[in-house]
């Protein structure tokens, strides 16, 4: 006779979630938010291989239990990749994508401070001057 009242609700709510998530995904906290999962990913991805390359340390036996490790990861190793691999274009994306929405929001860049009384040399010398003692004690 007919689809099942249970089928259409849940057709319905996927398609529901998918349109809330296209319609988050192309606002600016969506880029802002990918931009964030991504960096967070890749940030975690630099402190595990840090780690891992750090092994060496621990002598050459513990260095070649940690690759053969990553040898036999396989086609998880590949899996791993591959998702690199995505959040370093969704990272690019979303910067990219960002940046066109600042320069369309605002053409005109900020104004840059010129002082008209000083130099860069008469404004920095008080720290530097403060911090070379400091280097020969």
């Amino acid at each position: 006779m007919g689809v099942s009242s249970s089928q259409g609700m849940s057709t319905s709510s996927l398609a529901l979630g998918s349109a809330r998530a296209v319609r988050f995904w192309n606002t600016t906290n969506g880029k802002k938010a990918t931009m964030a999962a991504s960096g967070a990913v890749l940030f975690g991805f630099v402190v595990l291989h840090l780690a891992g390359n750090l092994q060496i340390f621990l002598g050459p036996e513990r260095f070649n239990e940690y690759s053969r490790a990553l040898q036999n990861l396989g086609a998880l190793l590949w899996v791993a990749r591959s998702i690199l691999l995505i959040m370093v274009g969704l990272h690019i994306w979303s910067t990219i994508r960002l940046a066109g929405v600042k320069n369309r929001a605002r053409p005109t860049s900020y104004t840059k401070y010129q002082s008209s009384t000083s130099t860069y040399a008469s404004r920095t010398a008080h720290g530097s001057l403060n911090s070379f003692p400091a280097a020969f004690s």
